[in-house]
């Protein structure tokens, strides 16, 4: 498990499960970022004609790719969802500099659903998870998971746990 910041716990709570998108969703983005980097390259001797402005033109679209790559890779790895013994959290980063965070305990949790739709998503087993809380509150999505149908089992398997345990404290 990849260590999550900005995350207090509750003494007697601990991390379930953290769970980021399913990496395949991302592979088209990856590949036009690794062409535009290794564009340059290709075309080393043509844009050496150019002298500095080719050479300038060959910077620029590397360093384009290289934006592109690594900005898709820290928006993934910093878009997490978090299930703890307690609680649910998601962390949606939306940029670099805009995270929103939020969180819903089991006991509001009324319903987990899966939504697989389309060949790609039936093929390499990933979907979508929806979770609809209580009292008109945030709804959550963790969008594009892989194998949504374990990751509803254990929720609902964590859901159950939590409340059997809050039962015994009231």
């Amino acid at each position: 498990m990849g260590k999550v910041d900005n995350i207090e716990l509750k003494p007697q709570e601990k991390i379930v499960r953290e769970i980021r998108r399913f990496p395949f969703v991302h592979f088209g983005t990856y590949c036009g970022a690794t062409l535009l980097m290794l564009i340059p390259f290709f075309f080393l001797f043509p844009l050496m004609k150019l002298h500095t402005w080719g050479v300038a033109l060959g910077v620029v679209v590397f360093c384009a790719g290289a934006y592109i790559f690594l900005r898709t890779f820290y928006l993934w790895y910093h878009n997490v969802f978090v299930i703890t013994t307690d609680r649910i959290i998601d962390f949606d980063q939306r940029g670099f500099f805009e995270r929103v965070v939020s969180q819903s305990s089991w006991e509001k949790i009324q319903d987990i659903s899966v939504h697989i739709h389309g060949a790609s998503q039936t093929f390499f087993h990933y979907g979508d998870v929806n979770i609809k809380t209580a009292w008109g509150s945030v709804d959550l999505c963790v969008p594009s998971i892989f194998r949504p149908n374990n990751m509803q089992r254990l929720m609902l398997e964590t859901q159950e746990n939590f409340l059997k345990t809050y039962e015994r404290r009231s």
